[in-house]
């Protein structure tokens, strides 16, 4: 097996690890998106996504993985609200 099947069996195992994650916390919005409709709230709450897109950045090690991190968790978000109505 070469270095780059290798690293591409470990992007698979990662990929593997964040799927169910990704489909826990999705579950979970649609959770809050039942909460927020019986409060009658809206789906969209900019301060709370600018927050986690602030919490996120933050664990990053240097500024381009926390840029990178802001455009995935922008992806999330986007594809959360879908869920959340």
């Amino acid at each position: 097996m070469t270095e780059l099947e290798m690293l591409r069996q470990e992007i698979d195992r990662v990929d593997g690890a964040i799927v169910p994650l990704l489909l826990e916390r999705f579950e979970i919005v649609r959770r809050i998106g039942d909460v927020k409709k019986a409060a009658g709230l809206p789906v969209c709450n900019p301060a709370r996504e600018e927050a986690v897109l602030a919490k996120v950045a933050a664990l990053a090690p240097d500024e381009a993985t926390a840029n990178a991190l802001r455009l995935v968790y922008t992806q999330v978000m986007t594809a959360a609200k879908a869920l959340e109505k």
